[in-house]
């Protein structure tokens, strides 16, 4: 693959100490049911979950209770952690910036990127989006950095695009020494 150094694979297994239920219904979802889309952690323990069946951000403390919920002005696509209190959450044709306050969600800032763009990462300082067959480098103001991987024809490798953005994010975060991506 053009435009990413050697990329190796490795394995992580996990086991499953407890299962339980929990109800992430919210009061003012507009469906009774939830599409969950997108989950993060936060530093502090704070659950991030993005609704795509009721369009919003629901916000849940370490043990599952719900504390807030962020109705969203057009359906999400991913989303992704920023430091300790931001999240970066995809729409249609823009980013949307998220700070979490006295836990409570506040919208601060939004900048502008390709309508078609469906995933998004981040690392040193920078946004990776993902779009069905190509992967930019954006900065955190909007600037394309560079165009990271563009795949001439669909097939099945594009849909593949957002796993691998992921995967080439985690392998950053877990092995940070290594250069994985060409600058």
């Amino acid at each position: 693959m053009e435009g990413f150094g050697n990329v190796r694979s490795f394995e992580q297994t996990f086991s499953v100490k407890k299962n339980s239920e929990v109800d992430i219904q919210m009061a003012g979802d507009i469906t009774p049911h939830c599409d969950i889309i997108a989950i993060c952690e936060l530093p502090n323990g704070a659950i991030v979950l993005v609704d795509a069946a009721n369009s919003t951000i629901k916000l849940l403390s370490e043990s599952f209770q719900h504390l807030t919920q962020c109705k969203l002005p057009s359906p999400p696509f991913d989303m992704c952690v920023i430091g300790a209190t931001e999240l970066a959450l995809v729409t249609t044709g823009k980013v949307q910036f998220y700070f979490l306050e006295n836990f409570g969600l506040r919208s601060e800032k939004s900048i502008k990127i390709h309508d078609q763009s469906i995933g998004i990462a981040y690392f040193g300082w920078n946004l990776y989006v993902a779009m069905k067959t190509t992967l930019y480098r954006y900065s955190l103001d909007g600037k394309i950095v560079k165009l990271m991987y563009k795949e001439e024809t669909l097939g099945t490798k594009g849909n593949a695009l957002l796993s691998l953005t992921k995967v080439i994010i985690k392998m950053l975060l877990n092995n940070s020494t290594q250069k994985v991506m060409n600058s």
